[in-house]
């Protein structure tokens, strides 16, 4: 064992202030450091007010898009559901698209809705997935597509899914 001088009585204090600032320090830093992580980790995608959407792209209810739009092949959705520290639920939904228009889409927006048994939605989601997750779909190309959809209540009956195109673009 190491040999250590005795301390002085006068030695005690000096440390003890050290000690009681960096406790106070620790303890700023750490309500600070909460108070600008705890808004980001409650906030949910409907209050934010964030909508995402492909700009000049054909929308429904035009007769060009029902026409491109049932060329797109849209596999049926797997979804699974994970519980967050929030008491929510994250349901992401994975499905494939598969491009039959004979064009290359280089913008696709994509509605994921999660469904109770009446049909109703219980949550859903609007996401531009090309140009955000690849940059184009060739024609005859397939792409895997990935959507989150949060704030679903842990209570609520899911009894299906669904994806579908709400906006198209060409190049």
């Amino acid at each position: 064992m190491p040999y250590t001088q005795p301390m002085a009585i006068g030695e005690v204090a000096p440390r003890r202030r050290i000690y009681l600032a960096v406790g106070i320090v620790t303890l700023v830093s750490t309500v600070v450091a909460g108070g600008l992580i705890f808004p980001v980790l409650t906030r949910t995608p409907a209050s934010t007010g964030e909508t995402l959407q492909l700009d000049g792209a054909l929308r429904p209810g035009t007769p060009e898009f029902e026409r491109y739009r049932e060329r797109l092949v849209i596999d049926s959705p797997e979804a699974t559901a994970s519980p967050r520290a929030l008491g929510d639920l994250v349901v992401a939904l994975k499905t494939n698209v598969r491009n039959e228009t004979g064009r290359r889409v280089d913008g696709l927006e994509m509605r994921g809705v999660v469904l109770n048994a009446q049909g109703t939605p219980v949550g859903e989601r609007i996401a531009v997935i090309i140009p955000l997750q690849q940059t184009a779909l060739e024609p005859g190309e397939e792409m895997s597509v990935r959507m989150l959809i949060e704030g679903v209540s842990p209570d609520a009956e899911r009894a299906g899914a669904r994806v579908e195109v709400t906006g198209l673009r060409f190049d």
